[in-house]
């Protein structure tokens, strides 16, 4: 099947604007929800070191609060199952 340059066009524009409107969508949403934490004032660093702890197999080491970039951030340390050391990074949202 060959398609003529204006219909090249068309589809690459239309691909164009579907990736342009997912992209959208996403940042939107992620700016709403942040809005919305902080708001609320965002999760407390218990409330994280809780649902860190609840929702994976690990032992944590440390937790403190962290501003990068401007932005405040939980820094949580923790000793995977494997023996491994990771830091898990969570907006403060505040």
């Amino acid at each position: 099947m060959r398609f003529t340059l204006p219909t090249m066009r068309f589809i690459v524009n239309l691909v164009f604007a579907l990736v342009f409107a997912l992209v959208l969508a996403v940042v939107l949403t992620l700016g709403v929800a942040e809005v919305s934490m902080a708001q609320q004032g965002g999760p407390t660093l218990d409330e994280v070191v809780k649902r860190i702890k609840s929702e994976r197999n690990v032992r944590v080491l440390s937790a403190e609060r962290v501003t990068v970039e401007g932005r405040p951030m939980y820094r949580i340390k923790v000793l995977t199952g494997d023996g491994r050391v990771k830091s898990i990074w969570v907006n403060a949202g505040g």
